[in-house]
């Protein structure tokens, strides 16, 4: 797969999923993460990395959330990432319809070019959800990644990482 972060500095899933835990625990925002995904390649990384920053943005920017939930797994050949959060604004279709081109766009757009697929929108009741999905490229030699160890990290009073399968 070729990189989809053209121009971009690869980034780190894992950097990006603890940023946006100390990020969104210090706007008094509960976090719970769930990284159940494998290994895989730094280009699908990179690519999911970046629908978390600009989700976690788009909460800190545009909503009243006090609840937020990220989801890493994986589905067959694919990993599948979600972030969910409430406090979204009521106008939110509108303000939606106004941005096209902006970073949900480009999310859309750098999800198409590696192959994946990209949903946002509200989902009722004041939430929002993101969903992206995206090839797990196989590791060098035909090999499917090699599981991460399931590891319960420390869990703050409102913030929660947990990684494993």
């Amino acid at each position: 797969m070729r990189c989809v972060a053209h121009g971009y500095r690869m980034l780190s899933l894992t950097s990006e999923l603890g940023s946006a835990a100390r990020v969104l625990e210090s706007a008094d925002i509960a976090v719970r993460i769930h990284d159940g995904r494998p290994s895989q390649r730094e280009e699908t990384g990179t690519v999911l990395a970046t629908v978390v920053r600009e989700g976690v943005t788009n909460i800190l920017r545009h909503s009243a959330a006090r609840e937020c939930r990220i989801t890493v797994v994986p589905s067959g050949e694919r990993l599948v990432l979600t972030l969910w959060s409430d406090g979204a604004p009521t106008d939110v279709r509108r303000r939606m319809a106004r941005r096209r081109d902006g970073g949900l766009g480009n999310l859309a757009r750098r999800l198409e070019e590696a192959g994946g697929v990209f949903h946002a929108g509200p989902e009722g009741r004041g939430r929002f959800l993101i969903r992206a999905e995206c090839p797990a490229p196989r590791a060098p030699g035909g090999q499917p990644p090699t599981p991460r160890p399931k590891v319960q990290a420390r869990r703050a009073p409102r913030t929660g990482i947990t990684k494993g399968t």
